[in-house]
């Protein structure tokens, strides 16, 4: 998925959207980068998964999660956007180990964890537009089970979310988020007019549909998971 896009001033990932909101958010920003180390385990299991050496990388992602939970990070977001990271990463090491039943649950837990972020801090409203890549996993994972109604179901939910037809999340506590949110929220940070469009793949209507229909064929077709540097 795109992670960044590239503007005339400079590219930005989504924790720079973050500190563009304000002191709050810069803050944010701040007590995550204490997760750094940990994060980048998780990036670096995923190739051992994808290359077969299973047993390194579980005991990576293990690694990483342990350190998590150690770090006593005060402010419990932080441990709701580590943990998508995480569980998409365990998710595709039971993919990889013909575990399809858990890996899908690993999918739909990473899906919640974004929505308990987004409920706590609304400056992470950008990370919303996850639930995309999380959902097409899902309907890779029903592929590889032969379940291809549920397949249709998860891409058709994907592309929904894309074209603001289905919400990207269900709140706890009532309410959901769309793509008309993210798109405003997107609008509203503090940058120059050039700068704008941030999210190509989510302000314009062509990119959109353009991105959304590639990054489905490309994660139906390919033999592992895209997983988003966190």
């Amino acid at each position: 998925m795109d992670a960044t896009t590239a503007c005339n001033e400079r590219p930005y990932a989504w924790y720079d959207l973050v500190g563009l909101t304000g002191d709050e958010g810069s803050r944010w920003v701040a007590e995550y980068s204490r997760l750094n180390g940990e994060m980048a385990l998780i990036l670096d299991a995923v190739p051992l998964l994808r290359r077969g050496r299973l047993d390194e990388g579980r005991s990576m992602l293990d690694q990483a999660w342990d350190g998590v939970r150690a770090a006593h990070v005060a402010d419990v977001s932080v441990l709701d956007v580590a943990e998508r990271w995480y569980l998409g990463a365990v998710g595709y090491d039971h993919y990889c180990r013909g575990e399809m039943e858990a890996a899908d649950a690993r999918m739909a837990g990473a899906v919640r964890a974004v929505a308990r972020a987004v409920a706590r801090r609304p400056f992470l409203l950008g990370l919303a537009d996850e639930a995309v890549e999380l959902t097409v996993h899902r309907a890779r994972i029903a592929r590889n089970a032969c379940r291809w109604s549920e397949m249709h179901a998860y891409v058709d939910q994907a592309l929904g979310m894309r074209e603001g037809t289905v919400p990207y999340l269900e709140l706890p506590g009532g309410g959901s988020v769309n793509l008309a949110d993210v798109q405003g929220w997107l609008e509203s940070l503090p940058v120059p007019a050039h700068a704008q469009p941030l999210r190509p793949h989510l302000q314009r209507p062509d990119e959109r549909r353009r991105s959304t229909d590639r990054f489905v064929r490309d994660v139906l077709r390919l033999p592992g998971f895209v997983i988003q540097h966190p």
